[in-house]
């Protein structure tokens, strides 16, 4: 803000300036000065509410991003002889928690991976990202077939939701 002031009370003493250099202050002179001043009152005020506003956005994307690293740890490094090697970034457009999913899990019949997208952002969002990654690892360990995997997936979403919302 104090930025904002300077810019805009420079011009206004430089104006008051060249009119006094030149000649004697008249009413019809006060009009501009006055205009400016208010214009740059007008401004500081605004420059303050959008530093608040970008500060309240910056907040609310890092606990985002720290609830959905919480949801969505690291993968491990190794799964059996697979190395493992991941990047997770929260987009940005918006500050609300998605419903992005991975998780890796070895088991008795081998190397489980899941990467999914479910349907809306926020808490219900994250509960179903809950849901399904338990009960993919559920899945995975008891089930040795693939479509196995990913029908018992869809009825958990299903029964979660009444309604089919579950990995894209």
């Amino acid at each position: 803000m104090p930025g904002t002031v300077a810019v805009g009370v420079a011009p206004n003493l430089a104006g008051l300036a060249l009119v006094l250099l030149e000649r004697e202050p008249t009413g019809d002179d006060l009009d501009p000065f006055t205009s400016l001043a208010l214009l740059t009152a007008v401004a500081a005020v605004l420059n303050v509410l959008l530093t608040r506003d970008r500060r309240r956005l910056r907040t609310s994307r890092e606990v985002a991003a720290a609830v959905q690293h919480a949801v969505l740890p690291d993968p491990p490094r190794r799964a059996g002889r697979l190395a493992v090697a991941s990047r997770y970034e929260v987009a940005h457009e918006e500050a609300a928690i998605g419903g992005d999913l991975f998780a890796l899990h070895g088991t008795a019949h081998g190397i489980r991976m899941l990467l999914a997208d479910v349907r809306g952002k926020g808490l219900e969002a994250v509960r179903t990202v809950n849901a399904l990654l338990g009960a993919f690892r559920e899945a995975s360990d008891h089930r040795p077939d693939l479509p196995g995997v990913v029908r018992q997936l869809e009825d958990r979403t299903q029964a979660g939701t009444g309604r089919a919302t579950g990995p894209s």
